[in-house]
Formats: C-alpha cells, structure tokens, sequence
C-alpha cells in the first residue's frame, strides 16, 4: 500500500469511528430525555405548545440566536469540544401552557462517552457520571432545579 493510501485509509477510518462516537452520544441524549419524562411521569399523548409547535412536557433540542427553544431535526445537536455534544431539554410543567410560559425550565447539557457510560454537565457547573441504566442522580437534580424554579412562579 502506497503512503498516500495508508493516509487516506487512516482519515476514513477515523471519520467512521467519529461518526460511530457522535451517533452513541446523540443516541444517549435521546435517551436521556425520555428517562427523565419517565422519572417525572409525565403523560403522554399530550403535546403543548412549544414556539408555535406541538412538543412533549419533556423536549430536546437547542436554543437558537434569539434565546428560543428549537428542536433538532434527526438528533443533529452540534459539539461543544471534539468528544461532547451540547444540547437542551426543556421541561415544561405549566398544566395549561400557553406561548411564552414561565412554568418551564431549561436544562443546558454537556455530554460525553466515557469508559463506564457518560458524563453530563447540567447547566456548566453540575457533573454527573451516569449510565443509560442509571441516570437517577441526574434526573434528582433536574427535579430539584425545576422545583426551585416552580417555587419562584409569579402571577
């Protein structure tokens, strides 16, 4: 094999193990959503209105340059570094919610694969090493926080 084709290989096989790292992370996010919908027993076939768009009472995706919330079309959440992948779920506890409600929160995440599952950065500061098994240590701080928030509701 020539020296151009060692290198050439060598860039697709690293391009495909990329592609296979970024599809496990996005794949975890995915699942990191629905784990929390279900620690939180939300109801499901019932969608709200999320911006204009029917979404669940547990969303992800990101925030765009205005501040919204948007979903991701196919999983697509962008990197913040070269192994994690950045992304938002929103919660939105409001039982009657309307466009622009305050009874909802956001959660800003940082994840990425490590050798025992996944470590997550919850709004920057919060680390938490869990698993697709076990995300309970997560998922008790998320509903710490949206309670915090849910107490500081105005009128």
């Amino acid at each position: 094999m020539s020296k151009f084709l060692e290198v050439a290989n060598t860039f697709k096989e690293a391009l495909e193990t990329d592609n296979q790292d970024l599809t496990v992370l996005r794949d975890a996010a995915s699942s990191l959503r629905k784990g929390f919908a279900d620690y939180l027993g939300v109801p499901s076939g019932n969608p709200i209105n999320i911006n204009g768009n029917e979404g669940p009472h547990v969303a992800i995706g990101g925030v765009d340059e205005s501040g919204f919330f948007r979903g991701v079309p196919k999983k697509q959440f962008p990197r913040s570094s070269d192994t994690r992948i950045r992304f938002v779920i929103l919660f939105t506890y409001d039982q009657e919610p309307k466009p622009r409600t305050q009874g909802c929160i956001l959660f800003h995440m940082d994840m990425e694969q490590t050798s025992a599952g996944f470590k997550v950065w919850l709004d920057d500061f919060d680390e938490f090493d869990v698993t697709l098994e076990n995300m309970t240590s997560l998922f008790d701080a998320m509903h710490a926080k949206a309670i915090e928030k849910a107490r500081s509701a105005k009128n």
